[in-house]
């Protein structure tokens, strides 16, 4: 991970009332063997999340063996001596022997470093005959967790996913005993895994960018000496005794927490802590020290050459989270660049003075800093522009350009504040963050007040103290990342079988089919509903808080006209009759009413949220700007170079190219980057055309809200009819879906790009017209094939083989029933292996692999996933709305639980017949045509060389 917890939530906190802070109480109290336990019981929930952190990052490693913590994020999915193995005493004999031959491996070279490399392999293949390194994935799906994962990063490391409350024994058992004994299996497939990820890693530059700043920053102190996923030496000669070794010191109870925050009964969960996690044995801790940061004096320069167009970094030292001047200084910085595009560097965007400017703040545990990254505008130098920028910050130690402001700023972040912390996942972060700092959970929310006393002579001290004279000037000439050598070694796949389980998950899915229950459907009469003229309207109540949500889903999109894209982009750049762009943005910040804007294929989707006593006069604001908007040739072509510079580092990003490519596979001339509008015709626009286009937008088309509030339906209405000016006629257009391409014959998409590390590949199969009594097979199936760490994809490619990092493969069910649906499969692999993932997955595509022990695992798993996946209130209204247009009239869950219950194998098998057997594909490749075999191509199917042109409007 890139950047630390801290950073998440620091700069959305502000003061609530005495009710809300009641809302969100937090119980900590620790075991006897050292591991602290935060409680936070929220009944308004529909599910739980839950979190384990590790005190322990990269910062904790030794110089010798970096990478530590990251690999352990990966290895400690594999399970333990009792679970993810079928004979540990047998497998054990080959585990042994693999950690003493990567002890040897350590210093060999030449022919010996490859024979030891053999030997580990040979060793490696033997163990898997006993080893189950999915079935801890595999467990939690069963349980019905969603989105595990975790996080290694400088400081710490956070394993985390969420769960429905009624497993909550369950959850704890396992994620309690993954601690216990774990053993690092097939750890050769897992350090070819992690040597894509390093591939990955550097084919990005702003990952160039970041190390370089850590760099610049933290010279001989922990952050800038090696980043988080290590250093390469080390990646090509581990040492699995010296993980062991820092397993032992650091994953202790002690230097542990574990964080429940969602829908469960606190008295409850206390039971099934101390029969769970209390089994883990106490173990003395000694924390680490470090010496103390000495910050950046005067101005620290690096020069590098790693991104697509000239930038330039001002990195500010600050002071540590919840320290005495934190709050002010949070304050610099939405003064300085927002979200709402009011700050002193957004204001010099808008006007064309700079480029581009990106900002964020980058929190460790023992140091802080604050990122300033800008493209300076056109003949413009470097020094030029940073002299400018430091001006214009300078300009807020004056008491009365701040002090209009203040108030305004304050008030955004106490609403972003509201809102983040009603995702469970947030909220168990902040808690996570208020644990390694040492603090309390009051003292946390505290923070809001601190931020309230904020004066304007606050500001200016910080500014003085933090924003001036001390700071790192990292500048960055056009170029491209140094990338280190990885190469694909000679080894045989480690397949494993999982055509059985062990004791222990077999115990756990016992208790599960005993404590089964129905799943919660989604009820659309929670919902109230009304018409205005042709118009239409969703509403639900929010029981949580004061802050309204609102879409206004106009019913036309790109897809019907692509001009929208830049239309959707420059209405948060343009102002009124009566009010300049300037001046609107700080109408709605004044509001607290954040504003945006999404432009879908057949939707242009208006996003407002605020304090419910604010909505008459957001949607004041909003009714004037599409009645009466007042465009400039300054923001139309601040768009314009904006989009110059988008789409230069567009093509310097080898994910989005081949995200890219396999859409015009599938969608031929109408995707999205084929129909948007050139940077040369942006530039031809005027002011007029532009108005024009809005007016026209919400006078002729209908519009859908979706509310979360709690005003009434009639109150409600009469808000929307009083300060909005709705069409009383308009337009219902009818939503535009292309069709999608047929294969006749097998085909081969390629694109070169000579200096791309990875190989971007997708697949795709066109499926047979899909209808929504489908709907459960396609979920199953997408969930057994490749969407989940436990898919046949992802094994086959990723867990024996260790050809990629990425995998994908899905199902994708057309926008409106009885089209075609299609298949895509892909994996972002290093260039080396491309050809022999190819043959795999091509393997995989001729008849669905049958693993009919699967199937029982799946049902658990996908009845658990109706409520771990049940839509928060306010996410519900947009699922909703998105069934209907789909052609539901209540949640398919509900005909899906009866699916689930007696679901076959057959049943899979026979939906991956009936759908794409025997059909012809289409191969899209993006990558470096030199790494690849082009006879081994021609013989899949013909080859069709592109240019980016092909696939994209510049």
């Amino acid at each position: 991970m890139r950047h630390c917890i801290f950073y998440l939530l620091l700069s959305v906190s502000l003061v609530g009332t005495a009710q809300k802070k009641a809302s969100i109480h937090v119980e900590q109290y620790t075991l006897p063997n050292g591991l602290k336990v935060y409680l936070n019981a929220d009944p308004s929930a529909v599910n739980v999340f839950g979190g384990v952190l590790i005190k322990a990052g990269s910062i904790h490693e030794s110089p010798d063996a970096t990478g530590m913590s990251h690999y352990l994020e990966h290895l400690l999915f594999k399970g333990t001596q009792s679970l993810g193995t079928t004979d540990y005493s047998s497998e054990k004999t080959h585990y042994e022997r693999i950690i003493a031959l990567y002890e040897e491996l350590e210093n060999a070279k030449g022919r010996k470093r490859n024979d030891i490399q053999q030997q580990i392999n040979e060793e490696s293949v033997q163990a898997a005959k006993y080893g189950l390194p999915n079935e801890f994935s595999t467990l939690m799906k069963s349980i019905g967790s969603t989105e595990v994962g975790a996080f290694a990063d400088y400081d710490v490391t956070f394993y985390h996913s969420y769960f429905p409350a009624q497993n909550m024994q369950l959850w704890l058992d396992i994620n309690a005993h993954r601690f216990i004994d774990p053993v690092f299996r097939t750890f050769q497939s897992e350090l070819e895994v992690v040597y894509e990820e390093k591939n990955r890693w550097d084919d990005d530059f702003e990952n160039a960018i970041y190390v370089a700043s850590q760099e610049l920053l933290y010279e001989n102190f922990t952050y800038g000496l090696w980043p988080t996923i290590g250093k390469t030496e080390h990646l090509k000669s581990p040492s699995l005794s010296k993980m062991h070794e820092f397993y032992n010191r650091y994953y202790v109870p002690s230097n542990m927490a574990l964080i429940l925050s969602g829908n469960f009964d606190p008295d409850q969960a206390r039971s099934y802590i101390e029969n769970t996690f209390s089994r883990l044995e106490a173990v003395p801790f000694t924390p680490v020290t470090f010496p103390d940061y000495q910050p950046v004096a005067g101005e620290r320069r690096k020069e590098i050459s790693v991104t697509p167009f000239p930038l330039f970094g001002l990195l500010y030292p600050i002071s540590s989270p919840y320290s005495q001047d934190r709050a002010a200084i949070d304050v610099c910085q939405y003064l300085i660049s927002n979200e709402q595009k009011t700050g002193v560097l957004d204001q010099m965007e808008a006007q064309g003075q700079i480029k581009r400017a990106y900002t964020e703040v980058d929190d460790h545990a023992l140091a802080s800093s604050y990122h300033l990254y800008i493209v300076p505008g056109e003949e413009m130098s470097i020094e030029q522009t940073k002299a400018m920028v430091q001006a214009e910050i300078q300009k807020l130690t004056q008491p009365a350009v701040v002090e209009s402001l203040l108030k305004v700023a304050k008030q955004n972040i106490i609403k972003a504040f509201w809102i983040n912390l009603e995702n469970l996942e947030n909220r168990a972060l902040t808690i996570a963050m208020a644990d390694y700092l040492g603090r309390s959970w009051p003292e946390m929310l505290a923070y809001s007040e601190d931020i309230d006393q904020v004066s304007t002579q606050d500001i200016a001290r910080a500014i003085d103290k933090y924003f001036s004279g001390n700071y790192g000037l990292l500048i960055s000439t056009k170029g491209k990342p140094d990338k280190d050598q990885l190469k694909k070694p000679p080894f045989d796949p480690i397949v494993t079988t999982q055509a059985t389980s062990s004791a222990y998950a077999q115990a756990m899915l016992k208790r599960l089919a005993e404590t089964a229950s129905t799943p919660t459907f989604i009820d659309f009469s929670v919902a109230d509903t009304l018409t205005m003229g042709a118009h239409e309207a969703l509403l639900i109540q929010n029981e949580t808080n004061d802050l309204f949500s609102l879409e206004l889903r106009i019913q036309k999109g790109w897809r019907s006209d692509p001009t929208l894209l830049e239309t959707g982009e420059l209405l948060k750049k343009i102002g009124t009759e009566s009010q300049t762009a300037d001046t609107l943005n700080l109408a709605f910040e004044s509001l607290g009413c954040a504003f945006d804007v999404l432009v879908d294929p057949n939707e242009t989707i208006i996003s407002l949220n605020g304090f419910e006593n604010h909505l008459p006069a957001c949607l004041q604001l909003v009714g004037e700007l599409f009645s009466a908007p007042k465009a400039t040739q300054a923001a139309i072509d601040q768009l314009a170079a904006d989009w110059r510079l988008r789409r230069s580092d567009e093509q310097s990003n080898s994910f989005l190219m081949g995200y890219h490519l396999i859409r015009y596979a599938v969608f031929n001339q109408h995707t999205k980057s084929l129909s948007r509008t050139s940077t040369q015709a942006l530039g031809e626009m005027t002011p007029a055309d532009l108005e024009a286009r809005i007016i026209t937008l919400w006078a002729t088309n209908k519009i859908e809200f979706n509310y979360l509030g709690s005003r009434s339906k009639a109150d409600f209405r009469d808000v929307i009819n009083t300060h909005l000016p709705l069409s009383a006629a308009p337009g219902i257009p009818a939503p535009v879906f292309p069709p999608i391409r047929d294969i006749s014959a097998n085909q081969v998409y390629l694109i070169d790009d000579p200096d791309s590390r990875q190989s971007q590949v997708y697949f795709y199969l066109k499926g047979e017209p899909y209808h929504p009594d489908q709907y459960a097979y396609v979920e199953a199936f997408n969930t057994y094939y490749g969407e989940s760490l436990t898919g046949v994809v992802f094994q086959e490619i990723r867990e024996y083989r260790s050809l990629a990092y990425s995998t994908f493969a899905r199902y994708i069910t057309p926008d409106q029933p009885l089209d075609n649906g299609y298949l895509i499969t892909g994996f972002g692999c290093q260039s080396d292996k491309t050809q022999e993932a190819i043959d795999v997955m091509l393997t995989l595509l001729q008849a669905l692999p049958v693993q009919a022990e699967q199937i029982g695992p799946l049902s658990a798993t996908k009845i658990q996933e109706i409520n771990t996946k049940y839509p928060s209130r306010r996410d519900l209204g947009a699922r909703m709305i998105d069934l209907k247009h789909k052609g539901y009239t209540g949640d398919p869950n509900a005909q899906a639980y009866e699916v689930y219950q007696s679901l076959e194998m057959s049943d899979l098998a026979d939906f991956y017949d009936s759908q794409f057997k025997s059909q012809p594909y289409v191969i899209t490749i993006y990558g470096n045509k030199r790494d690849l075999d082009m006879k081994k191509l021609a013989a899949l199917g013909q080859i069709t060389e592109l240019k980016p042109a092909d696939i994209l409007v510049d």
